[in-house]
């Protein structure tokens, strides 16, 4: 599994690929999400948001992270990460989140 660590690192430098089973449903959801200020819509509720998120993480196995395709916070649990991929270069914004 990879390090929380590592994850945010990632996260804040810019967009990754997260692929992960959703607890609700088991099905597996491609996420291209990140927490790089400069990628989060210029509204001051989400940049508190941001700040708030990465002061305040109180369960260390939950990250919250902005959607960069959908325009919206969204979260899920380290230990469902089925692949992670830092994919700053191959981010098309034209790409959908995909439900498997």
């Amino acid at each position: 599994m990879i390090a929380r660590e590592e994850i945010l690192e990632n996260l804040k430098e810019g967009i990754c690929r997260i692929t992960f089973k959703k607890v609700t449903d088991g099905k597996y959801r491609v996420l291209y999400c990140t927490l790089l200020p400069e990628e989060i819509p210029h509204v001051e509720e989400n940049k508190l948001m941001l700040l708030e998120i990465l002061s305040t993480q109180k369960n260390p196995n939950l990250l919250v992270v902005w959607d960069v395709v959908k325009s919206d916070w969204r979260s899920f649990y380290i230990n469902t990460i089925f692949k992670f991929v830092p994919d700053t270069d191959k981010f098309q914004s034209d790409t959908k989140g995909v439900i498997i």
